[in-house]
């Protein structure tokens, strides 16, 4: 803030005493006009920052949902291998054969921490309304694939508590020579669990990354964002 100094000598007159009023008045106008503009210019730069990284993470949000979507079909096609190995067990009466070998592609559950951090701290008023519903959208289809995977890895701990009960000796496989039909019903059920959370999570990041493709290319139209994502 500026310092105003009134003059040194008294005023004698009424013009004195207007000029001396004026000068304070000018003088704080010019104050606080500095200051608003050095507050402009420091909410230009912050915007200017968050919006750069927001769209780093949705640069990167976009390339988590392509591994996870690599990630889920490889996933399925294996669950659907052994749902049918137990399917035909129980269908001849003979015992489960061994499980295939995993081969499952790494990912990153998506995610908007630049956004997060700026809904906590107050930043997203910079934006402009547009940009905080566009995001605001991505937020929720964010919350609805951490919930979907976070489901899908209950049900794959499940599955392998069940598998834990027919390891033997060390073994790398679980043994189900012995299982009985009722210890194959309930392996199949835990893997069409686990099935149907994965097709579920994959469901979302489909969504996510149709919406966030969107967003990278300029749309800024809820509405539109919203049909994308179909």
């Amino acid at each position: 803030m500026l310092d105003v100094h009134p003059p040194h000598h008294a005023a004698n007159t009424w013009r004195d005493f207007f000029i001396h009023i004026a000068t304070i008045v000018v003088g704080l106008l010019i104050a606080i006009g500095l200051e608003q503009t050095v507050e402009a210019i420091h909410h230009r730069h912050q915007r200017n920052e968050l919006q750069e990284s927001i769209h780093t993470d949705t640069e990167k949000t976009i390339q988590d949902t392509e591994n996870a979507t690599k990630y889920t079909a490889a996933d399925v096609r294996l669950l659907e291998t052994r749902i049918g190995q137990v399917e035909q067990a129980l269908d001849t009466n003979r015992p489960l054969t061994t499980s295939p070998a995993p081969n499952l592609p790494d990912f990153d559950i998506p995610d908007d921490p630049a956004w997060k951090a700026a809904k906590s701290s107050g930043l997203t008023e910079l934006l402009p309304q547009s940009d905080i519903k566009a995001y605001s959208e991505v937020e929720g289809l964010t919350a609805l694939i951490q919930a979907s995977f976070y489901a899908k890895a209950s049900a794959t701990d499940r599955r392998l508590q069940f598998e834990g009960k027919f390891e033997r000796n060390g073994a790398k496989d679980p043994d189900f020579s012995h299982a009985t039909r009722q210890d194959l019903d309930e392996y199949l059920t835990l893997l069409l669990a686990e099935k149907s959370d994965l097709v579920t999570f994959g469901f979302w990041c489909g969504y996510i990354h149709r919406a966030e493709t969107a967003i990278l290319k300029g749309e800024r139209d809820l509405n539109r964002i919203q049909h994308a994502e179909r």
